[in-house]
């Protein structure tokens, strides 16, 4: 299962259309972090440096995490990102608020 929040921009579209400032990205995301508690992978590994922890809450009911034992690709794709920055720049965590790099 995949957990995802969307984009920042996609929340603030919806608050813009509504008209409702409680839509926003911001406005939001208390009440996302509640929900949350960040746990290690099924593997264990060490998480530090992938992950936006403060973007996530620690003691909401729903653990969520990044994948268990990773896959080949995941070290070829780590490697092209410093290799081409402006291609494709890292992006540490895709439910801090940007999924897609611009």
């Amino acid at each position: 299962m995949i957990y995802s929040r969307g984009s920042a921009d996609d929340f603030d579209r919806y608050a813009r259309a509504t008209g409702d400032h409680g839509w926003s990205w911001d406005a939001l995301q208390p009440y996302i972090k509640k929900h949350e508690r960040v746990v290690l992978p099924a593997d264990c590994y060490d998480i530090i440096g992938q992950i936006d922890i403060s973007a996530h809450g620690t003691s909401g009911p729903l653990g969520v995490s990044l994948p268990g034992y990773p896959l080949g690709i995941d070290s070829l794709v780590m490697e092209t990102t410093p290799q081409l920055p402006e291609e494709f720049p890292f992006n540490e965590d895709m439910n801090a608020g940007t999924p897609l790099v611009s």
